[in-house]
């Protein structure tokens, strides 16, 4: 008998989109400092929209040309 694959939920919180990959893995990127050791924050594999290590939203970058800085 398969075991039933569960899928959990880790959205994103700018697009809804799921960022679940499995139990140890995400589909969030890791943002560096620029001592390039120190996880600053994380950005979306999606939409692009960057968040600190609290989920606070930082930046996003809307559909066409318009781009900003929350």
């Amino acid at each position: 008998m398969m075991k039933k694959r569960v899928r959990k939920n880790d959205k994103c919180p700018a697009c809804s989109r799921n960022l679940y990959w499995d139990k140890s893995v995400t589909r969030k990127i890791g943002l560096l400092g620029n001592d390039n050791e120190t996880v600053e924050g994380w950005m979306c594999a999606y939409c692009r929209a960057t968040f600190d290590l609290e989920d606070n939203l930082t930046y996003i970058k809307a559909f066409g040309k318009y781009y900003g800085k929350a």
